[in-house]
């Protein structure tokens, strides 16, 4: 009867348990892993939180990327100098290289891949600085930052993460996995007066870049199978994450406080039973 008491308690109240005693760091890795969550744990709601370097780099990166491609537009347009937007990009990809270089942390993946990317684009830059006429380049190659732009705008804005991730793969695909690879046909017949020392270097960069965009295609493309794949092999019905991680983060310390009190073993089975029934029951 007591254990009985005591499980009902337990299951009525459990904000007053958490307040009481909070879990150690063993369940909080626990609730972590057991909610599918990929991130830190951050609270028995399952917030997230992002790193504040994170934070301040996608902030900077969508009040900047609209502009730059605004001027690859105006300039596509003849609205702007195409050899200032050159002098413009140079400058933004050597800051946004050494930011990155001294604080990792101000992106949540493939950091070494991401200065490769800039160090590719930085020495593809050099072209049409030496040549301004070919400064238009640098506009074709640099108006994918749009599509930059909604990648991070829909991590930093969740509420409008689906209009935002079709804007995404609807300027993804003709911008990265068409216009590069016609550039890069485009550079070898355009440069077909300079020397090979001069027109391979351009053409080697561009198609650097378009592995880069065709890479990035096919580890989203991966990502999403397999995130397919676990969820339909587990069987999990779709639910609210922060609920599934505050009924597990729970279960796991009524366990805690039934072993604390003493509990036998045979006992503390038949009342997780009975804890996991009312678990379901709500």
């Amino acid at each position: 009867m007591r254990l009985g008491i005591f499980r009902t308690k337990l299951v009525a109240q459990p904000a007053r348990i958490w307040h009481l005693a909070p879990p150690t760091a063993e369940e909080k890795l626990m609730v972590s892993v057991l909610a599918g969550g990929s991130g830190g744990y951050n609270g028995m709601n399952g917030e997230r939180k992002q790193p504040l370097a994170l934070q301040w780099h996608d902030r900077v990166n969508i009040a900047a990327l609209p502009i730059l491609g605004g001027l690859c537009a105006l300039s596509l347009l003849g609205y702007y100098d195409a050899a200032k937007v050159t002098n413009v990009f140079i400058l933004y990809i050597m800051a946004d290289f050494l930011w990155i270089l001294l604080q990792p942390a101000t992106l949540p993946s493939l950091h070494g891949l991401i200065l490769g990317h800039h160090v590719v684009t930085l020495l593809l830059l050099l072209f049409p600085y030496r040549y301004p006429a070919f400064a238009r380049f640098t506009c074709w190659d640099g108006i994918t930052e749009i599509n930059t732009f909604f990648l991070i705008a829909r991590r930093q804005f969740p509420a409008a993460y689906k209009p935002l991730h079709y804007a995404y793969w609807i300027s993804f695909i003709p911008m990265r996995l068409i216009l590069y690879p016609y550039m890069l046909v485009r550079f070898w017949v355009v440069l077909e007066d300079f020397p090979m020392y001069e027109r391979l270097p351009v053409v080697i960069y561009q198609f650097l870049l378009c592995c880069f965009n065709y890479g990035m295609f096919y580890l989203s493309v991966r990502r999403r199978l397999t995130k397919k794949k676990k969820v339909s092999m587990a069987q999990v019905p779709p639910v609210n994450r922060c609920t599934d991680r505050r009924n597990v983060a729970t279960e796991l310390h009524e366990r805690r406080l039934l072993k604390e009190n003493g509990v036998p073993a045979v006992n503390g089975i038949r009342a997780e039973a009975g804890v996991q029934e009312d678990l379901k029951s709500r």
